[in-house]
């Protein structure tokens, strides 16, 4: 099996619709609870142009999976990400070391 992932890593910030499910409507909550839900999804760009965003959350096998579309209205951002960690400046010594001399 061959790893070679073309697509870029990203991140997606999106607003979701939601369904509180069977719950009972409380009249007091309502306006509490009247937003999107902030999504945050991880995966390999697919496509993205005016319509949306099309990501995919699995590769495997030269293929990928999982797919999901975002429609553009409901996306706050796209980042592009890498799983490598970021290399870490090494720290400067703050004083400078004293050579002995000797006699």
């Amino acid at each position: 099996m061959t790893m070679d992932i073309k697509l870029p890593l990203v991140v997606v910030v999106w607003n979701d619709a939601w369904v509180k499910g069977d719950a009972p409507v409380v009249l007091s909550e309502v306006k509490h609870e009247h937003h999107p839900m902030p999504v945050t999804t991880l995966g390999y760009l697919l496509h993205e142009d005016d319509a949306g965003v099309q990501i995919a959350n699995e590769f495997y096998d030269d293929s990928y999976r999982g797919r999901t579309f975002i429609p553009r209205a409901l996306v706050v951002s796209v980042t592009h990400h890498t799983l490598a960690k970021p290399r870490t400046k090494k720290a400067v010594p703050t004083t400078l070391p004293v050579e002995e001399t000797h006699s």
